[in-house]
């Protein structure tokens, strides 16, 4: 039994309730405008067992319902079903963490911690406090027109204990527990002195088992429950009811998630589809009998094989949930409204969200219950915009009721007579058959990787843009975002030369890292960044960047490609003379060399390449190193600096028999042909060899010169390193992807390719990476014909590059360059983008230029160029709240204008720019993660985190007695956070969504409740405690207590001293030594 949760006592728990909400107007960091009022005309209103409920959705029985602050939390934000966490006799052993919810859900964790007695504590402190805030709010109706369903498992033996018969006792007549709350409230908040709370707190019960509980064990629980304690019931069915080879072929060749693997134990001893028919016709009959109701809760997790690193090592079963549940549980409901008859109660739990309610509701479930869209950033405030949509979508129906809804949109497909179950079957039968090929769903739509940072997460300030920090040149995004957004495109064009130098290049061809990382991709998807430069560069006019004229060294690059116009512009910036040296006939590298026309036009390139030339960068084409010059060379012309970035165009070969056969091309070389419009005749049937970037291009192109397509790959598709976007335009453009083949033998006849004969592959184990390693499938062969062979499997650095004398070299084979500064082993000679990362991103290499050249300039001891500072936006008054409510929304991504696939026959641009009115409204969808972080407060279930605001400060202290020297801290954010320690069971849930590399949960402030279990603690716990006109601060660091006291003077004592400190400065006055042992230095960390 987990002792993590020290639940609050209900006096503290009201005085924080009301105290918060009078003063702050938020409760439990859920502001007042995040609250959903109910409407007494509000069309969605429904009536469930003769108690009428203000909306048909809830919290499902799960870690938003296991506390009292989730509880009130849900209901604050429009839950009106709140399903109680599962209250079981035997104790749960939870590993840690337990939650993952990165893109399909997935958990190891069970019922509620809590023993039965303690969890009811619980529950009540929530009925409680829901009704007294109802009165509070003055939201109309005479009382919160709530319901509280019990949950319960998972044995016949346990539900006739004596701790789970008093649990349903005491659900049944909280009597003198409720009284007591009562008496404390009006003691506390003398107004509620007549509130009225039902001492009944549920009359519905669902049932949870455990996989392959027999249908007999159920029958006779469900029976016990209905019959014996008067319950209105449910029993939580199982997704393994469909069958393994049906749900799997939903999962993996509907949905596309081929990792996702679900356990064979639980379809061998679930119950099967027909068994639950028999007994759903049982257990009607039985309700009947007992005077009650009886139904189905769909649906319960689907068993998986644990796979990865999702959950700690010796777990062999994971459960899934979110959105690839939520196809497999529309399907059991239509499969059992089938088969029981329009009159069976369904209540929903199986992937709800905003976006798909609507649906849900029109097809007869209700209520719809949610919990794993809440674990998401945004959290319990996202319940809002299910009444939202639903309103919307009833109002465009023009229906009244729920049920006028399921007819209207039954006959808007067809449906005739007025029978409302009939219509409502209706729809649930299209909904089935139409959620299989909803691409919300599908696993490619989403590219939610769970990367995150390196970034150092600590006590404080801990906000900065995920987007920025992915970025490899460090651009503004969310500044420029903003500048779109009102309209001001040549603002956020500014705003984007200041950190780009090839603005126009990369609005275009940027694999666009920042969207990958971008917060809105786990809401729906990540902001179209690459899209909306590319609208501002094209609507900004003319760039005035200008260059100042000053007395500095030359600088010499060595290639022309991205890392080194990126040094050039940088440079040019500062006023520093810069010859760029290129060997190819233009400037560009490998962007205007290989990079495919209808990704990035001739006359976008030359925009980007003329600004360089107007802020003054000489540009020498046609000059190759080591055979038109040597750095000796540009020594004797007077360089003081030389930037080597002539990154890596020597394509990598198979190194099989063959491969220089008529028809076997170097993918690199391939495109430089097409690029000049002077591409080989590749046949009919062409091959690519690999599937990153490059043999993406090749295969787009190859398609586009008239050619049968396919790539030919040794992983599965879903685990190779192109970007979903491209892996989407192969299937749109007819290209086939061959997974799980490895080039063995070219085939040749008469000189010339015939074929490429492959070893199969299959998944192996995961390797470093993550990914399943490849495994020959022994004695299993494929031969594909082909008339030409493209090889796109990588690039090495040109072999005079590597050749420069005392020029150190990695064990990979490239240069090794200091990755703070770009300096390498030769003095005066620094190295960027490809010839020391390998073959990498356009905006990876020029950010490298970008270091270089500012490393160069600290050299040269001139000053970086820098924005100004009224150039950044700081939040201000009633910002936390707004921000927070955008948090709460889920908003479509603008679609980009693309061309339809039948019309990409030639090499125009297939992407063109949003209107106007598109980029403002997509760059509105911008979260502002360079003002506000708190995701972690938002994906907290319990609600132990809290967003707190400060003044930014800093303070200095003398290091020692006496001494001059001082100790200087600062907190240079509005926006902190906390954590409640008391209320955190390291589910895990805010490491997995948090930016940095840290675990908020253990490295924010830790705020412990309970003075016995703070005393426990090492380091960094805290305790408030308020005295009489004060408020003290205890801390334990270093396994030691120290104190802040707030009175009339600012008091602090440790194991080393104490002192006084000044309340609105914190200048240190009197010091005193308490411990005259080591005080050559004082420690004032913990103070601080």
């Amino acid at each position: 039994m987990s002792d993590l949760f020290r639940p609050t006592s209900f006096p503290k728990l009201v005085q924080w309730v009301f105290t918060d909400l009078e003063e702050r107007g938020s409760i439990f960091d859920i502001d007042r405008t995040l609250f959903f009022e109910p409407r007494p005309d509000d069309p969605f209103r429904v009536e469930l067992q003769g108690t009428t409920i203000a909306t048909p959705f809830g919290v499902a029985a799960g870690p938003h319902t296991q506390l009292a602050p989730g509880i009130i939390a849900s209901w604050l934000c429009g839950a009106r079903v709140l399903e109680l966490k599962t209250v079981q006799l035997r104790g749960v052993e939870v590993v840690r963490p337990c939650i993952r919810m990165r893109d399909e859900g997935l958990n190891v964790e069970w019922s509620q911690e809590l023993e039965p007695e303690a969890s009811f504590d619980q529950y009540l402190d929530a009925w409680v406090l829901i009704h007294a805030l109802h009165h509070r709010l003055a939201w109309p109706g005479p009382d919160p027109e709530t319901i509280f369903d019990i949950s319960v498992g998972y044995d016949f033996e346990g539900l006739q204990s004596e701790p789970m018969r008093r649990y349903f006792s005491l659900v049944a007549d909280a009597g003198a527990k409720l009284e007591e709350r009562l008496k404390t409230l009006t003691r506390l908040r003398p107004e509620f002195a007549d509130l009225e709370v039902p001492s009944r707190l549920s009359t519905r019960v669902t049932l949870s088992t455990l996989h392959g509980c027999p249908s007999g064990e159920i029958g006779r629980m469900i029976t016990h429950l209905m019959s014996d304690y008067g319950l209105h019931a449910k029993v939580k069915l199982n997704p393994s009811l469909l069958g393994a080879e049906f749900v799997r072929s939903i999962v993996h060749d509907h949905l596309g998630f081929t990792d996702l693997e679900p356990d064979e134990a639980a379809f061998a001893d679930d119950l099967k589809l027909d068994e639950a028919v028999d007994l759903v016709a049982e257990l009607e009959g039985t309700a009947q009998k007992a005077g009650v109701t009886f139904g189905v809760k769909l649906s319960n997790t689907l068993p998986l094989r644990h796979h990865g690193d999702a959950f700690p090592e010796g777990e062999k079963t994971m459960y899934l949930s979110s959105r690839p549940l939520h196809p497999l549980t529309v399907q059991i409901a239509a499969q059992l409204k089938r088969s029981c008859g329009s009159d069976l109660e369904i209540s929903f739990c199986g992937g709800a969200d905003a976006f798909n309610a609507p649906e849900l509701l029109a097809s007869g479930m209700v209520p719809v219950t949610t919990c794993s869209d809440l674990l998401r950033p945004g959290g319990i405030p996202r319940l809002r915009q299910y009444n939202d949509t639903t309103r919307q979508a009833m109002g465009q129906a023009n229906a009244s009721d729920l049920g006028i809804f399921a007819l209207a949109r039954a006959r808007s497909t067809g449906f005739e007579g007025d029978d409302l179950g009939g219509a409502a079957d209706h729809n649930l039968g299209n909904y089935a058959a139409s959620v299989l090929n909803d691409s919300a769903y599908q696993r490619e739509t989403y590219h939610r990787l769970g990367k995150r940072s390196t970034r150092a997460h600590g006590l404080f300030d801990c906000i900065e843009a995920p987007c920025i920090s992915a970025c490899g040149i460090d651009q503004d995004v969310p500044e420029y975002l903003r500048q779109v957004a009102v309209g001001n495109a040549a603002k956020a064009a500014e705003v984007i030369r200041r950190d780009n130098p090839l603005p126009v290049i990369l609005g275009r061809t940027c694999h666009h890292p920042c969207e990958t990382d971008c917060l809105r991709t786990h809401y729906d998807e990540p902001l179209a960044i690459r899209d909306i430069k590319r609208f501002a560069m094209e609507n900004a006019g003319d760039p005035v960047e200008r260059s100042p004229s000053r007395d500095l060294p030359p600088v010499a690059i060595i290639g022309g490609g991205p890392c080194g116009l990126a040094a050039a512009w940088e440079l040019r910036r500062a006023g520093v003379p810069v010859t760029v040296f290129e060997a190819d006939d233009t400037a560009g590298g490998m962007v205007t060399a290989t990079i495919p026309v209808y990704r990035a036009a001739d006359e976008a390139v030359q925009l980007d390449l003329q600004a360089l030339r107007d802020v003054g960068v000489d540009m020498r084409c046609g000059q190759r190193f080591a055979t038109d010059f040597g750095l000796d060379d540009l020594e004797t012309q007077g360089f003081q600096a030389v930037v080597l970035a002539a990154g890596a165009a020597r394509g990598r070969t198979l190194g099989l028999a063959g491969e220089k056969a008529d028809g076997v091309w170097d993918g690199l070389k391939f495109l430089r042909r097409a690029r000049l419009d002077d591409a080989p005749d590749l046949g009919r049937r062409v091959g690519i060899i690999g599937a990153g970037d490059v043999a993406m291009d090749c295969a787009r192109t190859a398609i586009r010169l008239g050619a049968e397509v396919s790539v030919i790959y040794r992983r599965q598709a879903a685990h190779s390193p192109a970007h979903p976007d491209e892996m989407r335009a192969l299937r749109d453009e007819g290209i086939i992807f061959r997974e799980l083949l490895a080039p063995q033998e070219v085939e040749i006849h008469s000189g010339k390719l015939t074929a490429l004969r492959c070893q199969v592959m299959r998944p192996g184990a995961p390797g470093a990476d993550g990914r399943p390693r490849p495994e020959a499938v022994e004695g299993q062969f494929t031969t594909v014909e082909l008339d030409s062979l493209i090889v796109a499997i990588g690039q090495d650095a040109d072999e005079a590059t590597l050749a420069i004398e005392c020029l150190d070299l990695t064990r990979g084979g490239w240069v090794k360059a200091d990755p703070e500064t770009g300096r390498t082993s030769v003095d005066d000679l620094w190295a960027g983008g490809d010839v020391v990362r390998g073959p990498s991103s356009i905006v990876s290499a020029a950010g490298d230029g970008r270091l270089i050249a500012r490393d160069i300039l600290t050299v040269f001891g001139v000053d970086a160029p820098r924005e100004d500072a009224d150039q950044r936006r700081l939040p201000d008054g009633r910002e936390l709240a707004r921000l927070m409510e955008r948090r709460a929304e889920r908003l479509k991504r603008v679609p980009t204008p693309e061309l339809p696939a039948d019309q990409r026959e030639g090499f125009a641009e297939v992407t063109s720019s949003f209107s106007d009115d598109e980029a403002r409204k997509e760059a509105g969808r911008c979260l502002d993660c360079d003002l506000l972080c708190s995701t972690c407060v938002t994906v907290c279930p319990n609600r132990a985190f809290l967003t707190y605001e400060v003044e930014p400060f800093s303070v200095s202290w003398p290091k020692s007695i006496g001494s001059t020297e001082t100790i200087k801290r600062m907190i240079d954010q509005p926006y902190q956070v906390a954590v409640i320690n008391d209320w955190c069971n390291a589910c895990g849930n805010c490491t997995e969504f948090c930016p940095t590399a840290g675990h908020p949960d253990q490295d924010k402030p830790r705020m412990v409740l309970d003075l016995k279990a703070f005393e426990t603690f090492e380091d960094n716990a805290f305790h408030p405690r308020r005295w009489d006109g004060g408020f003290e601060l205890l801390a334990r660091d270093g396994g030691a207590t120290h104190s802040l006291v707030w009175g009339e003077s600012l008091c602090y004592s440790g194991p080393q001293f104490r002192a006084e400190l000044d309340p609105s400065s914190a200048v240190v006055g009197l010091v005193e030594i308490t411990d005259a042992g080591d005080i050559e230095t004082l420690d004032w960390s913990t103070c601080f």
